[in-house]
């Protein structure tokens, strides 16, 4: 259990900036930012940045489609999302179906849908 990938943290501008996979609390958050830009849902599994406890980004996990906060200054923080992301995929060796960094995403996403 102490390989899944659950969060990476840093601190950006004396806030704390969260990454991780999204979970089932996290859809109306998503759903306010894909609003906001007016852009078409996300589909499939996300990460999410969180920056002080509000999400301010999300990320298409399996696409390059984002969302992300209009009246912040979020470029950045996707940017970050999608090289996590990168990282995440690359970490893991040759698997013909699915990473295996990616197969600990999806399971924490799956374990946070069912607490």
């Amino acid at each position: 259990m102490s390989k899944i990938i659950r969060s990476t943290k840093f601190c950006v501008d004396g806030k704390g900036l969260i990454l991780r996979p999204s979970h089932s609390g996290d859809e109306a958050a998503i759903a306010r930012l894909v609003e906001l830009e007016e852009a078409p849902g996300l589909v499939g599994d996300t990460l999410v940045a969180e920056l002080d406890g509000t999400i301010v980004a999300a990320l298409s996990v399996h696409g390059d489609q984002a969302v992300a906060d209009i009246f912040r200054p979020t470029a950045a923080i996707v940017q970050m999302l999608r090289h996590w992301r990168a990282e995440l995929i690359q970490a893991a060796p040759g698997s013909v179906r699915r990473p295996r960094a990616m197969r600990r995403l999806l399971a924490v996403r799956r374990a946070g849908l069912a607490a």
